[in-house]
């Protein structure tokens, strides 16, 4: 429900719980008490249907509220707040109505009582949605195909967020092959090396290198699943191998240019090749304590 006289560009408010679960956070730990910027609350721990995103109130009950909170107690918004912070952003797990009232009247900073909840991602308050989406399903693949543990600052932003599996995929055909010329079964970890250091950069290498300007502004990830794809395709015939693939894709991308169309038609770029690359969290360097 939006209520009259609500902006229509305010979305749903953030809620920890929704984070909590996409970044795999853990329990909340008690910080101290802090002055805190106001525009650094982007949420709250479990009233996601009292307020937007711009901490407008969504029924007109608590509307009124607000407004009879201004009228005849001004002098709350001087009493400390119950944030839990991630990182540099803050979610409120009490006092709702002063934060919505703080944004109302201009206010920049509130005393807060602050609990933290640790997190290996710089979360700012202006975080995007898709990045939040796109950084646990790349966690995922991190994850499950030993890059986290083998080469933790790598990371691998696809713009198409249901391809990590096809990344993860690749990774385990290079087990096999791996596995079936060793004669046993390979660690996983080391297949993470030896994927990422015979596979993954010399095939980005070999399409930066062949593609060239067309893919300028693609990052890693999307160049070497585009490059994969066509390997896959083309399995068995005399065209199966990154060379080749990449120079398919540049015929691809000048008759795609030509026809003023997106880059790598899977990125979505627009016309004139502007596309920018998928945006993930960055790691926090170093983790804020």
């Amino acid at each position: 429900m939006r209520l009259p006289g609500t902006p229509r560009e305010c979305g749903p408010i953030w809620e920890l719980g929704w984070v909590t679960r996409q970044l795999q956070l853990g329990r909340p730990v008690p910080e101290g008490n802090e002055t805190i910027p106001v525009a650094s609350i982007i949420g709250t721990v479990e009233r996601g249907r009292d307020f937007d995103g711009c901490w407008h109130p969504l029924n007109p009950r608590l509307a009124k509220a607000l407004d009879d909170i201004e009228a005849a107690s001004p002098a709350t918004l001087d009493h400390p707040i119950d944030v839990i912070r991630v990182d540099r952003a803050y979610f409120v797990n009490d006092g709702h109505k002063r934060v919505a009232l703080a944004r109302r009247t201009g206010r920049e900073f509130l005393d807060a009582t602050v609990s933290r909840v640790q997190t290996t991602y710089a979360v700012e308050p202006e975080i995007e949605e898709q990045a939040v989406f796109r950084t646990a399903r790349e966690f995922e693949f991190r994850r499950h195909s030993g890059m986290a543990a083998t080469f933790p600052d790598v990371r691998f932003a696809l713009t198409d967020l249901d391809a990590y599996g096809e990344l993860f995929q690749a990774v385990q055909t290079h087990a096999l092959e791996m596995s079936e010329h060793a004669g046993r079964i390979v660690d996983r970890d080391e297949v993470a090396r030896d994927w990422y250091a015979t596979d993954y950069q010399p095939t980005v290498a070999a399409a930066r290198t062949g593609v060239g300007q067309y893919i300028d502004n693609c990052s890693d990830a999307d160049i070497y699943l585009a490059i994969q794809r066509r390997r896959v395709a083309w399995w068995g015939s005399e065209c199966d191998d990154a060379d080749c693939a990449a120079q398919e894709l540049l015929v691809e991308q000048q008759l795609a240019a030509a026809r003023r169309k997106s880059l790598l038609g899977l990125l979505r770029a627009p016309a004139g090749g502007t596309n920018a690359e998928p945006e993930l969290l960055p790691l926090s360097d170093p983790p804020r304590a």
